[in-house]
């Protein structure tokens, strides 16, 4: 079944990034909250993911929750997991089951979006003149990346890329199965009420 016009896309574009934001707020353990992305992707596609993507950032700036001026960093992350999400579960719900494709789908997204953090992190301290990381002071409110919580102004110092890869890397490894069960019990329910949202065929079932 092919996908609706993009203009059709808009309200569900609008209701995904809610529900993203909302699932930010869930913490799921210390310094770990799930937002989904991967699911996120998964139902709208790459271009509406991008958009999502930059909405969902630039309001969480507006209300304090991370830096107005890395909303384009962030977003590029969050649309990495999410483009990541949707072309694994296309790749895997060939062979496997929704929820299952779903969730190793997640997994594997948020892995992905959270060395492109480490990534930009690391090339950040480099362009500022090989500035180490414990003199690096990131400004403004907490925020997410990856679902893991990066910390506001002074709460990184004397923290080197390697400690910083460490810390984020450990919070991943507990935070991501979670994470990555709870969006295949979503993409299990939603591929049975609406399957065409994720570009799956109905399935029926013996009543």
């Amino acid at each position: 079944m092919s996908r609706p016009p993009f203009a059709r896309k808009l309200p569900l574009l609008s209701m995904t990034a809610a529900f993203v934001i909302v699932a930010m707020s869930i913490p799921v353990i210390p310094g770990y909250d799930i937002q989904l992305a991967a699911v996120a992707g998964i139902i709208l596609g790459p271009a509406a993911a991008m958009i999502a993507a930059f909405v969902i950032n630039l309001l969480l700036a507006l209300i304090g929750h991370g830096g107005i001026t890395v909303v384009g960093l962030n977003a590029l992350i969050l649309s990495a997991e999410m483009i990541a999400g949707w072309a694994l579960f296309r790749v895997l719900s060939r062979a496997l089951s929704p929820a299952l494709a779903g969730g190793i789908s997640a997994f594997l997204a948020m892995t992905v979006s959270t060395g492109l953090m480490i990534g930009v992190v690391a090339l950040g301290a480099s362009a500022v003149g090989q500035v180490p990381l414990e003199n690096v002071v990131v400004i403004g409110a907490p925020h997410h990346e990856g679902g893991i919580q990066v910390p506001h102004s002074g709460e990184i110092r004397n923290l080197s890329l390697r400690r910083f890869a460490a810390m984020v890397l450990v919070l991943g490894a507990v935070g991501w199965p979670i994470e990555s069960f709870i969006s295949a019990v979503v993409i299990r329910f939603a591929a049975r009420v609406k399957p065409d949202l994720m570009g799956l065929a109905p399935t029926y079932e013996p009543v």
